[in-house]
């Protein structure tokens, strides 16, 4: 299955992960690119391990539904939801996919 996260997304979420977790690499675009969207939540996984992020649990999220897994990306919008009850983004996911469980 083609991921629908396109470039530009994986972009701006690569840069609010750099500054958040002050590192200087981050594969998912290499991942995402080469369809490999497990191998890429694995990697948003080890840094939420290490400090919870609203835009990386929003990432994880686009990710799993992207892939079909509407549950996950529930569970990861609530999550994130916890972090900024009023962000947009994560509201309008966690609806769409909510409507996908449902379905």
């Amino acid at each position: 299955m083609k991921s629908v996260l396109n470039s530009e997304i994986i972009f701006t979420y690569r840069n609010s992960f750099l500054s958040a977790f002050n590192m200087n690499f981050l594969p998912f675009p290499v991942l995402v690119d080469d369809h490999k969207e497990n191998e890429a939540i694995e990697e948003l996984k080890k840094g939420l391990d290490f400090k919870p992020h609203l835009q990386l649990l929003h990432l994880r999220a686009a990710f799993h539904d992207s892939m079909g897994d509407h549950i996950s990306a529930v569970r990861n919008c609530e999550a994130a939801l916890c972090l900024d009850p009023n962000h947009t983004d994560t509201l309008e996911l966690y609806n769409k996919a909510r409507e996908r469980v449902k379905e």
